[in-house]
């Protein structure tokens, strides 16, 4: 992976040398008849991407990219990423797929969305709760206090209703900042007034912290943030696997949705 919305360095970047080798064997290759890459936004303007472009066709594939973000298929989750797909010539896409700068979101939820699922996806984020309101467990990933103090104005809150949700990084739970949402058993009312409540509070003071707990802020689990990337409920980890590992897994992953309808799109082809 070619990371720029991070630290920018592109092809100086570490990760970047697996994919440098696949693209330096890829001439060697000639039975592979398709290819599919996916990165993080902003790959599609780096020099990997322009390596990636230049490769693909010399080695006579057919290519088109898109930038996708599962909200575009009403699953609940911010999470846009590059994708190509590729068949080797004189292989053919049979969906018209225009360029990338022509791809806009109700062509990608058009393309996308003609796609047969062979799984229903979660569309709201009451689908994909694993822990009740009352569990015994909710209290393991309740906020902790410091990050009520000093953080709760800048969280991104979802409720059961919401059809949206941040992009779960790596970092989740370890830093709360850009790296995913937080889970609230109240309405947005109710967040509203007690927010408001706290404006004229002294952020030291027990009172403010009390009063922020009432809304028993949470993180999401492992397995809620894997439903967000649609993966099935029997998917799991060896018993050796911490849970701060899982959110780290479950960052570097994949939206199964998205990436199982770009196959059945990159393989409908026909050879003329």
């Amino acid at each position: 992976m070619v990371v720029r919305v991070g630290n920018k360095k592109d092809l100086d970047d570490k990760r970047s040398v697996p994919l440098a080798h696949i693209l330096n064997i890829l001439p060697e290759l000639v039975n592979v008849r398709y290819i599919l890459v996916e990165n993080v936004t902003g790959f599609e303007c780096s020099e990997a991407g322009d390596q990636l472009r230049a490769t693909v066709a010399q080695c006579g594939f057919e290519f088109r990219e898109l930038m996708i973000s599962p909200l575009q298929l009403g699953v609940p989750n911010c999470r846009e990423r590059y994708y190509m797909i590729a068949v080797r010539k004189p292989a053919k896409f049979l969906d018209e797929i225009p360029p990338r700068g022509e791809l806009d979101s109700a062509r990608i939820k058009e393309l996308l969305g003609n796609v047969n699922a062979r799984h229903k996806a979660p569309s709201r984020v009451s689908d994909i709760l694993e822990l009740p309101d009352n569990s015994d467990a909710y209290g393991d990933f309740l906020l902790p206090e410091d990050v009520l103090r000093k953080r709760a104005w800048i969280l991104d809150i979802a409720t059961k209703p919401s059809t949206r949700t941040c992009c779960f990084t790596k970092s989740y739970t370890h830093y709360v900042e850009g790296t995913g949402s937080v889970y609230c058993p109240f309405d947005e009312e109710t967040i509203a007034k007690v927010y408001a409540s706290t404006e004229n509070m002294d952020q030291l003071s027990s009172e403010y912290l009390e009063t922020l707990a009432t809304l028993r802020l949470r993180f999401f689990t492992p397995r809620e943030v894997q439903r967000t990337l649609c993966f099935p409920d029997w998917f799991d980890y060896p018993a050796d696997v911490t849970r701060r590992q899982k959110y780290r897994l479950l960052g570097n992953s994949i939206n199964v949705h998205v990436v199982s309808r770009l196959i059945q799109i990159m393989v409908n082809v026909i050879d003329s």
